[in-house]
């Protein structure tokens, strides 16, 4: 493990609140086309809300980046200890909006079964951009371990999509 400077360190914790401010300012208008969007966001830092979303609010992919970087804080990746901590996030949140194919997995999950028995049970073909919205605490993460990025990047994507 590499000793990080308070300045790296600063800097990741930027990352990880970079992360969530952008979320809460997407959420309102997430599927919207751009012309709607537009001057939506005129004041800067301004988080008008809407779309379901209350001003500030963040999404699942936040709050699941969030579980992913304290799991990872501890030091190592353990799938079946994530997929346990996001299950019974899942399970005790009112999340809204989480992506179909990740509540089923998750439900799954938190039902006792295993997490790679329960996203083989999706389709091949299922797709989303929840996985890779997860993948700022594994840079983060190899700042401070020697690993291949892209092997931990797929792992985690892995527990809630089959085609990753």
């Amino acid at each position: 493990m590499t000793n990080l400077t308070p300045q790296v360190i600063d800097r990741a914790r930027g990352v990880l609140v970079g992360m969530a401010v952008g979320d809460a300012l997407g959420a309102p208008v997430e599927f919207n086309p751009p012309e709607q969007i537009a001057g939506l966001h005129e004041e800067l830092f301004a988080f008008p809300g809407g779309g379901g979303w209350e001003p500030g609010e963040f999404t699942d992919d936040t709050q699941m980046s969030i579980l992913l970087a304290q799991h990872l804080a501890n030091g190592q990746f353990d799938d079946n200890k994530l997929a346990t901590s996001w299950a019974e996030w899942a399970i005790h949140t009112s999340t809204k909006d989480v992506e179909i194919q990740t509540s089923q997995v998750l439900s799954e999950v938190a039902r006792g079964q295993h997490w790679s028995v329960a996203v083989s049970g999706l389709p091949a073909a299922a797709a989303g951009n929840g996985s890779l919205m997860r993948v700022a605490p594994v840079a983060l993460f190899q700042l401070a371990h020697s690993f291949d990025i892209t092997d931990l990047a797929r792992a985690q994507s892995r527990i809630t999509h089959p085609n990753a």
